[in-house]
């Protein structure tokens, strides 16, 4: 307010900032006149004041969006640390308590590569785009976060964690749709494939099976002219011939992915039985190659295809052989359990194993690692069909040592009831 008194003297000096003028200073007394000293003391007074408020303002500003920042810094969905030159967090903000389990408080002080691999630490560092690692939480709880680095030129880093623990999840479920997309369809070209192979094959198998017949009949009838001897080897051929013809329904069988509907009716046998059918084929095709053990022993009766599974087992034992180089040793175990009702025959062989990339393929339909034209790569799939088919499962352990096949089928219910 103005003095109330006589003015004889009054001075209005402006207040000046970085920005022009802030406003005006005003002096008043009783003197007519000011004196130089009286003068320049308003001036520095006046400049004085200009400096602070203009201070003043731009503390206001500075607050203001400090405040507005570290609002935004708090919001943020990413947690933000703040590094000094040793390591440690002496600033963070964002979502760091999805990320660490802990708020921003609980982090000033701590040395942010705690929730890091060693591995990690450097990598992070180094990289110039963002890396994906995992941090382990305060609660133990694992996340997956994209982290990247900033190195200022005050000895400050900034690292800032972006959790992608969900996007990753989605990730993974959408490659193992396209994976079983892939799978589903390569299943149906070959369903297509097969179809008609089937078809094709089922009317010369049909052939043979009438003509081995007629065979048979024709030797019955020449029995007295034929010399016993000849006779004798006469019909052993026939009765291998239809033993291949056997085999060959079921592959066109197992080919249309079931073992239903085979000519061969699904009975009742000791899987001794195929395991002896098998190895006679097996050893008069590679007798200087391959030595293969088997104790004879019988097993409890089984329902389904001992053709079926002298075929299983022959494949099993020739890819036992292609691992091993072509030449090595091999063992056929037999054992019946009582606790699940099964019998498992297993094929041991002492190869060098298979690769933990190949193992959750092995079974694929056209999956082989042999080179081009050496194999269809439907071997497994079949012998796997086939044993499905009669109600059981094949399963395999792999190591450097070898690998073993264990074929699983359940006993007839009969069996079952006696082991009980």
């Amino acid at each position: 307010a103005y003095p109330q008194l006589p003015v004889l003297a009054a001075v209005a000096v402006p207040l000046s900032g970085s920005a022009g003028m802030r406003g005006v200073f005003y002096a008043c007394g009783p003197e007519s006149v000011l004196s130089e000293a009286e003068a320049r003391v308003l001036l520095q007074l006046a400049e004085m004041l200009g400096l602070l408020l203009e201070q003043k303002l731009r503390d206001e500003r500075i607050t203001a969006e400090r405040d507005r920042f570290g609002t935004l810094l708090q919001n943020l969905p990413d947690a933000v640390l703040e590094l000094g030159p040793h390591g440690l967090v002496r600033l963070a903000g964002g979502g760091t308590r999805e990320v660490f389990g802990l708020g921003p408080e609980g982090l000033v002080g701590l040395s942010w590569q705690q929730w890091l691999g060693d591995a990690d630490r450097a990598h992070i560092l180094a990289a110039k785009a963002p890396v994906e690692v995992q941090v382990k939480r305060a609660d133990g709880a694992e996340r997956t976060c994209s982290v990247a680095a900033h190195q200022a030129a005050d000895d400050v880093t900034r690292v800032v964690f972006r959790d992608v623990t969900a996007a990753v999840k989605l990730r993974a479920e959408r490659q193992r749709a396209i994976d079983a997309a892939t799978h589903n369809e390569r299943l149906a070209i070959m369903g297509r494939l097969t179809a008609g192979v089937g078809h094709e094959l089922n009317n010369p198998l049909s052939y043979l099976t009438t003509n081995l017949g007629a065979l048979r009949e024709e030797l019955e009838l020449l029995e007295a002219n034929i010399p016993k001897a000849t006779l004798t080897e006469m019909q052993s051929m026939v009765e291998d011939c239809e033993s291949g013809v056997k085999r060959l329904v079921s592959i066109v069988d197992a080919l249309k992915g079931s073992s239903k509907g085979s000519s061969e009716t699904a009975a009742l046998f000791d899987p001794a039985t195929a395991v002896r059918n098998a190895l006679t084929l097996f050893r008069g095709v590679n007798r200087h190659r391959a030595n293969v053990e088997w104790d004879g022993r019988s097993l409890p009766l089984v329902n389904g295809s001992v053709s079926g599974l002298a075929q299983v087992l022959l494949n099993l034992m020739q890819n036992g052989l292609d691992a091993m180089g072509g030449k090595g040793r091999m063992v056929l175990n037999g054992a019946a359990h009582a606790d699940d009702g099964s019998v498992i025959i297993e094929v041991v062989d002492e190869g060098p194993g298979i690769p933990a990339e190949l193992q959750g393929r092995i079974f694929e339909p056209f999956f082989t690692t042999k080179p081009a034209g050496a194999a269809t790569g439907l071997g497994l799939y079949l012998c796997l069909q086939l044993v499905q088919g009669m109600g059981g499962n094949i399963s395999f352990t792999t190591g450097e040592k070898g690998t073993t096949f264990s074929v699983k089928l359940p006993m007839a219910a009969e069996e079952n009831d006696e082991a009980r």
